[in-house]
């Protein structure tokens, strides 16, 4: 499925994009994804987008008799099974409307996803299905959707508005509501762009958030339409205790990572560079990421970042004709969880391969509209301090050789690996000219690069859209 095509206008051999933008809406009972979906529809209708929306397939067959508390074990397994099925070939239907469609910015919005019918099953259940059926968790998970949005239930904080009136199919008590919103939220740890939307605020500011998470993850300049903003928090990471009782509750996925940055890259806000990730059942994917500065409509300045997804064929053309001299590689293993109705990222940088300022590091991230001093960080991890637009723990600096180690670095502004980093951006501000220089030496190489981001090769690159953008937080 090709979710970023290349037409060439009559006149001039204009090129005009088409962005498919493909979103799940998750969670509990009362959560807020019925309103959310006609939210998001009216609002990105009125933004010039198309959206198409796919209701909530399994209420299908609830309306129509299926009583979920009637089935037995196999025929839960047979229910849940055939309702990803049906899923797949929906979602198939409103991928084609979406190829053929006119418009250049189109959404698909998802009322659930395939992931939820895993957190129905019984224990052992989802294991046999992968192997009955040959799924590969993260293709279902990670390379179906753009971006998932976990609209957690009001039982979960805010119990005074949980209600199952006017709801024909809903029938969960408070404490189940609670349960099945845990076991959802479980089932989508490990998608690269999963946000938690809490009951932190009231409803209306509820909504708002969601919204402005996916303006953010997209791109999308609203300047004050979206009052309240999550922005990227990052921290400092003592200690982990991979002993602490606390990890037996906790649905951890991991992740290998590698970061390369390619010719041309100057600053942390003006750069290009790709990035593998291989799971754990040896599936991996391939995303190029490229940042620059742009000016907004009202004048302001400000760091915008493209993800476009690659084939294995055009990551590896990257890597060997345009991977930067000036910068080293990064490898870090990755392992993302929800604690306390929060998704973080915990990166554990490589000791023996990263470059020096990035060796034995280990930084904790997530998106959060709480401030800093409200978040309860898990138990197992001990937080140093809050590190969020510190230069030099931003990856580009990170892959750096010049720089220093700063992994035991205890305070706050070490005064050598400041202007260690001072020199070091310098450095790289004079690397434009040459790296101009370098480019145009393998310009048949990189002109072949772009060809095939441009049309990438789509028997083995994932159904994701190739054009996601987001406005860059640090």
């Amino acid at each position: 499925m090709n979710h970023d095509s290349s037409n060439s206008g009559a006149a001039g051999g204009n090129v005009k994009r088409k962005q498919i933008y493909k979103v799940v809406l998750t969670g509990g009972p009362c959560g807020g994804k019925t309103t959310s979906l006609a939210r998001i529809t009216n609002f990105f209708q009125s933004l010039g987008w198309k959206v198409y929306r796919i209701s909530e397939v399994a209420y299908t067959f609830m309306s129509g008799g299926m009583v979920f508390t009637e089935l037995n074990e196999e025929t839960i397994y047979d229910f849940q099974k055939n309702l990803i099925f049906a899923m797949m070939q929906i979602e198939k239907t409103f991928d084609d409307l979406a190829n053929a469609d006119s418009n250049d910015k189109v959404m698909i919005v998802c009322d659930r996803g395939v992931m939820d019918s895993t957190a129905y099953m019984l224990p052992g259940q989802w294991d046999r299905a992968r192997e009955e059926e040959g799924w590969k968790e993260t293709e279902l998970r990670d390379k179906r959707y753009n971006q998932v949005i976990h609209m957690v239930s009001v039982a979960k904080g805010a119990a005074q508005y949980y209600s199952v009136d006017g709801h024909g199919t809903r029938h969960e008590s408070i404490e189940n509501a609670i349960q099945v919103d845990d076991q959802v939220a479980n089932a989508w740890v490990g998608h690269p762009y999963y946000d938690v939307i809490d009951n932190s605020t009231d409803f209306e500011d509820k909504l708002r958030r969601m919204l402005q998470c996916i303006c953010d993850r997209i791109g999308i300049d609203v300047s004050d339409r979206l009052s309240l903003k999550a922005r990227k928090l990052k921290f400092l990471v003592g200690k982990v205790d991979w002993n602490h009782p606390c990890l037996e509750n906790i649905k951890m996925h991991r992740f290998q990572v590698e970061n390369r940055f390619l010719a041309g890259s100057v600053s942390c806000s003006e750069h290009s560079r790709i990035r593998s990730r291989q799971s754990t059942d040896q599936d991996f994917t391939y995303v190029h990421t490229t940042r620059h500065i742009t000016t907004t409509a009202d004048g302001r300045q400000q760091v915008v970042e493209t993800k476009r997804p690659l084939s294995s064929h055009t990551y590896q053309l990257l890597l060997r004709a345009q991977s930067s001299r000036d910068h080293l590689a990064i490898y870090k293993s990755r392992c993302t969880f929800l604690w306390d109705d929060q998704y973080y990222q915990l990166d554990l940088f490589d000791k023996d391969r990263c470059p020096p300022a990035a060796s034995g590091l280990v930084l904790l991230e997530t998106f959060s509209a709480k401030p800093p001093s409200e978040l309860n960080f898990p138990p197992f991890l001990s937080i140093r301090r809050e590190v969020s637009g510190e230069s030099r723990y931003r990856l580009f600096n990170l892959a750096t050789p010049q720089l220093p180690p700063i992994a035991n670095d205890d305070e706050d502004h070490d005064s050598v690996s400041v202007q260690a980093l001072h020199d070091c951006e310098a450095d790289c501000a004079l690397l434009l000219s040459s790296a101009a220089a370098a480019q145009g030496a393998i310009g048949e190489s990189q002109q072949a690069g772009v060809q095939h981001q441009q049309q990438p090769d789509q028997s083995k690159s994932s159904p994701i859209s190739n054009g996601q953008v987001q406005v860059a937080t640090n």
